[in-house]
């Protein structure tokens, strides 16, 4: 990634780095990365842990629609990060397989996106009932689908939730 940190990204518009070695430290050769242009980005199935997202919080990237963090052990913390990035037109934002738990889903509503429109929480083994009951407190307006399978969740834990909340559930 030493090597990224030289490009100059004007037009870059897609970025698929999926299924490589990339580690928390490797994404401090890209802190201040400007993309203006970056729509599309997947960071899936990496080694990123929670500190690799810190350097990632600083990027400009305004035009990023589409991010995919999963499979990379972000846990609680590394949404803390998440929680403090501006993405205006982020619309999807994969999160399955980052062992997050309901602590998590706290740090997601600082989130200023207000496009988000699908959110995937799938697979993470550690969301429960007082997990979901932080969605009725988000303010994501535009969002439309939440993937929550393959969690600790039982039917009765949704009953709790409103109703525009249960509609997006998939």
């Amino acid at each position: 990634l030493k090597y990224i940190q030289k490009w100059k990204c004007s037009k870059l518009k897609y970025l698929n780095l999926l299924w490589n070695e990339f580690e928390s430290t490797g994404l401090s050769y890209i802190e201040n990365w400007e993309c203006p242009k970056l729509v599309y980005l997947s960071l899936s199935s990496n080694k990123l842990g929670s500190e690799g997202l810190k350097f990632i919080k600083n990027w400009k990237c305004k035009e990023l629609k589409y991010l995919d963090l999963s499979t990379n052990m972000l846990g609680e913390k590394g949404l803390d990060y998440v929680g403090k990035w501006e993405c205006p037109k982020l619309k999807d934002l994969y999160l399955h397989s980052n062992n997050l738990n309901d602590k998590s889903l706290v740090n997601l509503n600082n989130l200023i996106c207000e496009n988000l429109r699908a959110l995937t929480l799938s697979n993470n083994n550690r969301l429960t009932k007082e997990g979901i009951a932080h969605l009725n407190s988000w303010k994501f307006k535009s969002l439309r689908r939440i993937l929550i399978s393959s969690n600790c969740i039982k039917f009765e834990d949704l009953t709790d939730l409103n109703e525009s909340h249960l509609i997006k559930l998939i």
